[in-house]
Parts: C-alpha cells; sequence; structure tokens
C-alpha cells in the first residue's frame, strides 16, 4: 500500500488510521507530518516513511518539536514487527527528543534486518542514527543514502575542500561518546552500504564508528562517482593519489579509513557501479 500526501491535502487536524493485519508492505510519502494511529500491521515486511517536513528541529519551537517527536514515535511502534525500513532525514531529525542522550523507543524493532537511512549528514541527524542502531538489535544490513549535492571534480569528481554544507559541530566527538553498547553492532550488523559517497569528514567520522564497532561485520561496499573503479580501499586509496585525481583532503580521509581498526574478517570496497537498493 502507498499513500502519498502533498501539503494541504488534507486538514492540519485530519488523523490516519490503519488496519491492515495482512498488509505486507506500506510506503507513506508525505510533504508534512500529521498523526497516524496504525493498529494491525503484524504481516508487514517493509514499510518506507518518506516523510519530507517543510520544517525540522532547527527551526521550529520545542512544544511544536515535542509533537512531531510523539507522532513519528507512535507511527514508529505500529511498525515494530516491520523487517526491513526506510527512514527520510527529517525522520531522523525529530525520532529522539533533544533532552535526552541515550534514547530508547517504547518498542524497540526486534524483527529489523535491514535499516535505509537517507542522510545529509546534519548534526541533528546523528541521535536519530544512535537511536535507530540502539533500538534494533537484530540489524543485520545498514543502507546509508547520502543525497545533499555533489561538490566533485575532475576523473573521479574528488570532493574539494567546501565545507559551508556541514560546519565543525563535533561529530567525532558524538560517536566517541556513545558510551552505551549497541547489541546490533556487536551480534548481527554484517554490511553496511554507502551510496553516494563524497568522503567528507562527517561521513569518515561514522564510517570509522561503524568499522570499530561492528563485530561481525564482513563487508562496508561504498559507492564512489568513479565509475569505472571496483576494488578494495588500499586499490582506491592508490588510484586516487594518482596526479590530478582527487584533492589531498579526499586522499587522506580515504586513508583514515583506511587505517580505522576493524574486525579482521571486515572487508572495505569501493564501486563506481551503482546498484538500485533493494529490500
Amino acid at each position: 500500500m502507498k499513500i502519498v500526501e502533498y501539503p494541504d491535502e488534507l486538514e492540519e487536524a485530519t488523523e490516519v488510521k490503519i488496519y491492515a493485519p495482512h498488509l505486507l508492505q506500506l510506503e507513506l510519502h508525505s510533504g508534512e507530518p500529521r498523526t497516524y494511529h496504525i493498529k494491525d500491521v503484524s504481516s508487514i515486511v517493509f514499510a518506507c516513511l518518506e516523510i519530507r517536513g517543510m520544517t525540522t528541529c532547527l527551526s521550529i519551537n520545542s512544544s511544536i518539536q515535542k509533537n512531531y517527536h510523539q507522532m513519528l514515535e507512535s507511527l514508529m511502534a505500529g511498525l515494530h514487527e516491520v523487517r526491513a525500513l526506510s527512514l527520510s532525514s527529517w525522520c531522523l531529525q525529530v525520532l529522539p527528543p533533544h533532552d535526552v542522550v541515550h534514547h530508547c523507543l517504547p518498542t524497540p524493532l526486534h524483527h529489523l534486518k535491514h535499516l535505509k537511512v537517507d542522510v545529509q549528514f546534519d548534526k541533528d541527524e546523528l541521535p536519530g542514527i544512535a537511536c535507530l542502531l540502539r533500538n534494533s538489535p537484530n540489524l543485520e544490513r545498514l543502507t546509508i543514502q547520502l543525497f545533499r549535492q555533489a561538490h566533485m571534480d575532475r576523473e573521479v569528481e574528488a570532493v574539494g575542500n567546501l565545507t559551508a554544507c556541514f560546519s565543525d559541530c563535533g561529530e567525532e566527538n558524538f560517536w566517541n561518546c556513545q558510551s552505551v553498547p549497541f547489541f546490533c553492532l556487536k551480534h548481527n550488523l554484517k554490511k553496511v552500504v554507502v551510496e553516494n559517497f563524497k568522503g567528507e569528514d562527517n561521513e569518515i567520522n561514522l564510517l570509522k564508528f561503524l568499522l570499530k564497532n561492528a563485530c561481525v561485520l564482513e563487508d562496508m561496499l561504498v559507492y564512489v562517482p568513479a565509475r569505472f573503479f571496483i576494488g578494495p580501499a588500499e586499490a582506491y586509496l592508490e588510484y586516487c593519489s594518482e596526479d590530478g585525481r582527487a584533492t589531498k583532503k579526499y586522499v587522506n580521509n580515504i586513508r583514515r579509513l583506511l587505517l580505522s581498526p576493524r574486525s579482521s574478517h571486515a572487508e572495505i570496497l569501493f564501486s563506481g557501479r551503482h546498484t538500485v537498493c533493494s529490500f
């Protein structure tokens, strides 16, 4: 079932109720959040919450922020049986309350095996990512799709020194300060896929955290703009180090990722052959 809603299509106070015990897939595409009551979707396998609110936590007051959080948390509680879940950046930004460091969902996602998140690596997304990892104990695959505009050049379209889209907000400290253990990282997460990789500091910080803490990780597959390249991280570093192919910062960040502590069986692969993510 797919629900596509446009802003102002329904009255602001309208609530949507879903009772579908035999429903296998649910896609919700909305330009503005509203209250959804999911009573029984016990057969659900896949859910996509493509909510892209016109405002985010950065531009609303605490009361509205709390209401948005409660609406999303209620929606997530109705999807606790889901096996595969896709969430927009807006969902990540409003999922955890900003005054709670280690937020637990009222109903953890015990059945979730594959999580896909659309991110632009705004600092307000980081607690949401951590919250989902902490509340998905049996997660086996994580897909991170970056959707901000690229700023690359030359053959590899390498990342330049543009930093305006993400200031130094202490994102590395955020991941270093995650003291509460992540069950899925220790026991179950086997594959990480990164789409539309730019090689910026904030991406590297998250990937380093995953490499260091995902004890059973087997593959980290990173899709890059170099269309004709596919191979291990060592070969990609050598490829990017050739004159003119990438900026120094880009090369240094690839080196940082390559040197990150990780389990002996975890392999980092880079590929320019982009395939559509499927659940």
